[in-house]
């Protein structure tokens, strides 16, 4: 797994349909903050998550403990 934080894209149905696919990896929190507001712009119909190593996804609603 390369870079700290991975902005991930859900299937359809949010967070419980599970993880479509990993759209981008990067190791500055700055950088792969700018890329998921992108994202999220670009896919604002779908759940993006923002994802660090230890485990904690950022939503617009905040915080939550990832579920792997």
């Amino acid at each position: 797994m390369e870079g700290k934080y991975s902005i991930e894209l859900f299937r359809d149905g949010g967070e419980g349909a599970g993880i479509e696919k990993i759209l981008v990896r990067h190791d500055s929190l700055t950088v792969a903050r700018a890329l998921y507001k992108v994202a999220a712009l670009n896919c604002s119909e779908r759940l993006i998550m923002l994802c660090d190593r230890a485990g904690y996804w950022r939503a617009v609603i905040g915080l939550r403990q990832c579920r792997k």
